[in-house]
Formats: C-alpha cells, structure tokens, sequence
C-alpha cells in the first residue's frame, strides 16, 4: 500500500478522501491510517498518464469537477473562505489511467482549499502543454475543450491564461527552491530540466496569451 509521511495537511487529506469514499466515488485512494508515522491509502491499479499514456480529458475534466463539487459541501471551518479543496498537482504522473481512461487520482500531498480555476488551469496547460512552436489557435480550442467538459463558468473563463501563467510560475518556483534546500524528488525534477520545459511553456504562453484567450471565450 502506498505510504508517505504524515504532513501538515494529512487531517485535510483524510477529511477529503473519507468524503470521496462516502460518496462512492472510484476514482479515489482509500483512507487506511496513519502507521508509524505514515498516511497509508489503498493502491489504484493502472499506469501514471506520464508514462506517456493517453489520457480522455473530458473525463478527467469531470473527475475534478466531481472533487470540487463534493468538496464545496466541506464547510467554512476546513475551506477558510475558498471555494472548496483543490488537489493542486494535477499533472500527468498524478494522474491513473486504463486504456486511455482516467481511473484515478494519486498523490494528494499538496491537496488544499483553493479556487476551482487553479485545478482547471493545471489540467490545461499540463496536459495540452503549451509548448515553443505550437499553433497558439489549435491549443486554446483544446484548452476550451478542457474548460468545457469541466463547465467552468462563463464569469471565470477570462481568468482561465491569467491562471494558467501563474500556476506555471509557482511550479517554477516550486522545482528550484526545494531542490535548493535539498529536497530528493525535486532535484530529481530539477536535474530532469522540468522546470526549463516549464518556463519554456511560460515564455511562450506569454508570447500568445491573447490569442489563447480569444479561442477559450469565442
């Protein structure tokens, strides 16, 4: 069974998959313990999508719609004013699937109250990367297509590349810093050059940012 240390989130992380289990929701590790100081959750047979499988987004997209949904019931005193609990590191290797369809979520250590859109915005430019050389056009009807299976709402839509920039940003930041201070799997990142591929894409994201907000809102 997958374990990971116990984190300043874990009674949040327990809270949310207790919640998805509850609701019968398939796609979610089981809550098992805390063990020795590890959260223990059930293990999803498949493959990460980062292995290069195809992924269906729609149904992706659903999927995290279904999170925020169930999540949103979760009250003030966990949500602190946000929206609802956002999984936050909506990235291929997170992400299970069996030929081609999403069957699961993993890796919850960075879940937190936040604003749907960020989930959103993770799931477009992570899995319609936006990379040098790309038809700006044909990547934001894709990214539409995303926003579209998940139904965000008309009034976030404008924010939709704004957020996108930003999440890029902190991903950035996120590689560099912890791999600074010594962090194992972030060096492993850093070393990989993921954080280059990224600014790569935040560079040219920025380049066409208008174009890609004209394909998402017409």
């Amino acid at each position: 069974m997958p374990r990971r240390p116990v984190r300043p989130n874990s009674e949040l992380v327990e809270r949310v998959l207790r919640l998805l289990e509850d609701a019968g929701v398939p796609w979610s590790p089981r809550w098992l313990a805390i063990d020795g100081g590890d959260e223990v959750v059930s293990w999803i047979d498949g493959v990460a999508a980062g292995s290069g499988a195809d992924v269906d987004l729609d149904a992706l997209a659903r999927m995290v719609r279904e999170l925020h949904d169930l999540t949103a019931t979760l009250g003030p005193g966990l949500l602190a004013g946000s929206e609802c609990v956002i999984h936050d590191d909506l990235q291929p290797r997170n992400v299970i699937v069996r030929d081609g369809h999403p069957v699961g979520l993993i890796d919850w250590e960075q879940a937190r109250p936040g604003r749907r859109i960020e989930d959103v915005a993770d799931l477009c430019w992570s899995f319609v990367e936006p990379t040098p050389g790309s038809d700006p056009a044909e990547r934001g009807r894709r990214w539409r297509d995303v926003v579209d299976a998940y139904d965000l709402g008309d009034d976030s839509r404008p924010a939709l590349v704004p957020t996108a920039l930003a999440r890029m940003v902190v991903c950035i930041d996120d590689i560099e810093r912890h791999a600074a201070a010594g962090s194992t799997r972030h060096q492993v990142l850093a070393d990989r050059g993921d954080h280059l591929g990224i600014r790569a894409m935040l560079d040219w994201t920025t380049a066409h940012r208008e174009q890609l907000h004209h394909a998402i809102l017409f």
